[in-house]
């Protein structure tokens, strides 16, 4: 069975992508999506908490691409948007206040499945300064969602207070690899 990924993640991009490059963008984009995909979101038909082609997510981000002829860069300020997006609450933001950058992206970790029915993301080593993840099982991410992936995380970092923060991709994270080894560096205050 083909991996699935939560109508959530695609009102969230509509929503980043508005935020960014403006509703008029989007509509352009629509052009670029496969009919079934354009369908659903020109009638509004994505439903937060259910199920949709992992396949279509990725057309999402490909058609976002082609409709503002944009680099990776589009795909990091989407993660960071769309972070802000999901952290908008007072109670998310407040949790993403009180915990320690390190604390806030392990339990990240575990909300990963409720976004993604394959893949996993773990952190391996933590220590002031300094996370590394891994993630794996990641069947059907492409560039894209990595790229997006990094953009999320750091914002998330962000939020809880870590400055200045750089990610490193280590291994994997491109077309075709499931899985992706990341470190982010970052000063705390």
């Amino acid at each position: 069975m083909e991996p699935r990924i939560k109508g959530v993640s695609f009102n969230t991009l509509r929503t980043a992508f508005v935020q960014l490059r403006g509703e008029d963008q989007f509509v352009e984009s629509l052009a670029h999506m496969p009919l079934a995909l354009r369908d659903a979101y020109a009638a509004q038909r994505l439903l937060a908490a259910s199920w949709y082609p992992l396949a279509w997510y990725r057309d999402a981000l490909t058609a976002l691409r082609a409709a503002t002829h944009a680099g990776p860069e589009l795909m990091r300020a989407l993660g960071r948007t769309a972070m802000s997006v999901d952290m908008a609450g007072t109670y998310k933001h407040f949790l993403a206040k009180l915990l320690s950058p390190q604390t806030l992206l392990r339990l990240s970790g575990r909300l990963f499945s409720t976004h993604y029915d394959t893949g996993q993301f773990d952190i391996v080593e933590s220590h002031t300064g300094m996370v590394a993840g891994r993630l794996s099982n990641c069947v059907g991410w492409n560039r894209n969602m990595w790229t997006q992936f990094e953009g999320g995380a750091a914002a998330l970092l962000e939020m809880s207070g870590a400055k200045n923060v750089r990610i490193r991709v280590l291994s994997g994270g491109k077309d075709g690899d499931s899985s992706a080894e990341l470190v982010a560096y970052f000063s705390e205050q």
